[in-house]
C-alpha cells in the first residue's frame, strides 16, 4: 500500500523541465524561489565540496494548508557537479500548490564544472550526510514547517535521484531517518555510482566495482515504495538501467510504480499526460 502522499504525487503534471544545458546553481547560490513565505536553513554539515567551502543549504516551503501535511524533500540534479534549479521550479512549484510542505536541499557537490570534470574531487558521501541532516531538521522541526513526520517523501531527478534511492538503500545502516517513500526522475543510476564508490582524486568512468554504492544491487525488503519516470529516448540514462532497478524492487517484494515515455522525450520532465505505465 502506497502513502496518500506518494499516490497523490503519481498524479500530478510534471511540466517539461530540465534541459541538459541549463545554467548550473551552485549549492549556496542562484536558488530558485517558489512562491510564498519560506526558511533557509544551512545545516549544520560543515563546509566541503569540491572548493571546500560548499556548505548544505535547505530551503523550506510550509504548506500553505496551515495544518501538518505530506512533505516532499526536493534532491535536484546536475550530475554530481551543478545543481539544476529548472526541476525546483516547475515540480516543486507543483508540489507546494497541491498543498505539500515542500523542502529543497542544495547538497555538497563532488565533482567540478570547470576543472577535471572527470575526477572525484571530494568525498561523494557528504551528500548522504546532508540528506541525513535535512532529514533530521524536517522531523525536529515538523510542527513549525507543517511537516507530517510520517509522510515525508524523497524527490531525485538524475544525479538526484541516484542520491534519493542510495540513501532510501542505506538510512538503517547508517542509523539515519528513512523516507516514507522515493520519487525517481531518470535517476543517473550506474555513473553515480561510480562517482560514490570512486577514491577522491580518481577518475570513475572506469570503475568496475561500485555495488556496494548502487541502489539496484542494494534493494531490499526495507526500500520504501518507489514510484520511477525515465523516457526510452532519454541520451543519458539507458532504459535498461530502469528496467534492472525495477525488477530488483518486484524481487523483493516493493510496492513500485514505472512510468515510461515510450515514444520521444529525453533527459528532462514532461507532461503526465505523455508518459505510459
Amino acid at each position: 500500500m502506497y502513502p496518500t502522499t506518494l499516490l497523490s504525487i503519481a498524479t500530478l503534471s510534471l511540466a517539461a523541465a530540465l534541459d541538459g544545458n541549463a545554467p548550473p546553481a551552485s549549492p549556496a547560490n542562484d536558488r530558485p524561489v517558489l512562491s510564498g513565505l519560506y526558511t533557509s536553513i544551512t545545516l549544520p554539515t560543515g563546509q566541503g565540496g569540491c572548493s571546500g567551502t560548499q556548505e548544505a543549504i535547505l530551503d523550506i516551503y510550509p504548506s500553505s494548508s496551515g495544518s501538518t501535511a505530506p512533505t516532499v524533500l526536493h534532491l535536484p540534479g546536475g550530475a554530481y557537479m551543478n545543481l539544476v534549479g529548472d526541476t525546483v521550479e516547475s515540480a516543486g512549484q507543483q508540489y507546494l500548490d497541491a498543498g505539500y510542505t515542500v523542502a529543497v536541499l542544495y547538497y555538497r557537490l563532488p565533482q567540478s564544472a570547470t576543472t577535471t570534470s572527470w575526477l572525484v574531487c571530494s568525498d561523494p558521501y557528504e551528500a548522504l550526510d546532508d540528506v541525513s541532516s535535512a532529514m533530521t531538521h524536517l522531523l525536529e522541526n515538523a510542527a513549525d514547517y507543517n511537516v507530517d513526520a510520517d509522510q515525508i517523501v524523497l524527490s531525485g531527478f538524475s544525479a538526484g535521484g541516484h542520491l534519493a534511492s542510495l540513501y532510501s538503500s542505506l538510512c538503517n545502516a547508517r542509523s539515519s531517518a528513512c523516507p516514507a517513500g522515493q520519487v525517481l526522475h531518470f535517476p543517473f543510476m550506474e555513473k553515480g555510482s561510480k562517482i560514490f564508490c570512486s577514491e577522491v582524486g580518481t577518475a570513475f568512468n572506469a570503475l568496475q566495482d561500485y555495488d556496494e554504492c548502487f541502489p539496484t544491487v542494494l534493494v531490499d525488503n526495507a526500500t520504501p515504495p518507489t514510484i520511477l519516470y525515465h523516457a526510452s529516448s532519454d541520451p543519458i540514462v539507458p532504459t535498461s538501467e530502469m528496467t534492472d532497478f525495477v525488477y530488483a524492487l518486484g524481487q523483493q517484494g516493493t510496492s513500485y510504480e514505472y512510468y515510461e515515455v515510450l515514444e520521444g522525450g529525453g533527459h528532462y520532465l514532461v507532461p503526465f499526460s505523455q508518459v505510459a505505465a
